[in-house]
């Protein structure tokens, strides 16, 4: 579904705004929505034979794209109520395991980086195919971007989720609510 939905999102020029919005647990249900608007304003029966239509039309791809910059409340209020819910969820168990691992996230995730930029930095000097080099350098480049994700995330939950933060999107779910209404 998520490819889908990118592939819809290529099709409109929304990449970079809808792959935003694809990340983590609640990407499946942001893909279902955004291939259900895409799929509602074509009369296509399938995702699939949506994005034919967007590709082959680009007057529909236009439309397609201004509905779903319309129904971004939509996208956004799934994104809200999955932070809330992982909020919930920690604040209501025992949540010693995920301390531990967010721990070990950040006293961890910095030396394999700096590991990895060093191997980096190594890699051109002791490898001379540079199609070699090109392709270590880009399995590292993107295992450095994950662990600063990584690092990012447990930082924004346990920092984004102070009383005030909690407040401001509990105010936000309700302000879209009543959009929605």
């Amino acid at each position: 579904m998520i490819s889908g939905a990118m592939a819809i999102a290529d099709a409109t020029g929304l990449t970079s705004w809808i792959g935003s919005k694809l990340g983590g647990d609640v990407g499946e249900k942001t893909a279902q929505a955004i291939t259900g608007i895409a799929q509602k304003a074509t009369g296509a029966s399938s995702p699939e034979e949506a994005l034919k239509w967007i590709q082959k039309d680009q007057a529909l791809a236009n439309e397609v794209k201004m509905k779903l910059m319309a129904n971004e409340q939509e996208l956004v209020k799934l994104y809200l109520e999955d932070v809330k819910s992982a909020r919930e969820m920690y604040t209501g168990t025992d949540h010693k395991m995920a301390d531990d691992i967010a721990k070990n996230i950040i006293k961890y995730n910095i030396w394999f980086v700096i590991i990895l930029l060093l191997a980096n930095v190594a890699v051109p000097i002791y490898i001379p195919d540079t199609g070699t080099v090109a392709l270590i350098s880009s399995l590292i480049g993107a295992s450095v971007s994950y662990l600063w994700q990584e690092r990012a995330m447990v930082m924004t939950f346990f920092f984004g989720s102070s009383k005030s933060s909690k407040d401001k999107t509990d105010k936000m779910t309700a302000s879209f609510e009543k959009l929605n209404r």
